[in-house]
């Protein structure tokens, strides 16, 4: 696994190099394996289309005096819009 230094400070240096990287060594979602959930004794595939229905997992929640309720989750299929 490559090791990347990067900074902001004073002028940006190195992100161009980090996201060759990026898209050299991560897959696209259209590329990737396709997730199964587990429901028991069901096991469902989720296909990489946006025009699907949303199927998300939130995991992790945070309250923030600044910015309020925020939320860090994955997207297995659809499009998540603004304030949903």
């Amino acid at each position: 696994m490559p090791i990347l230094a990067t900074s902001s400070v004073p002028e940006p240096i190195g992100f161009a190099e980090f996201f060759d990287v990026t898209r050299s060594f991560l897959p696209s979602p259209i590329d990737g394996l396709q997730s199964e959930v587990f429901n028991g004794s069901d096991a469902t595939k989720y296909e990489t289309e946006p025009a699907s229905p949303l199927a998300a997992f939130v995991f992790k929640t945070t309250a923030d005096p600044f910015v309020g309720k925020l939320s860090v989750f994955r997207v297995y299929q659809g499009t998540i819009k603004s304030n949903s």
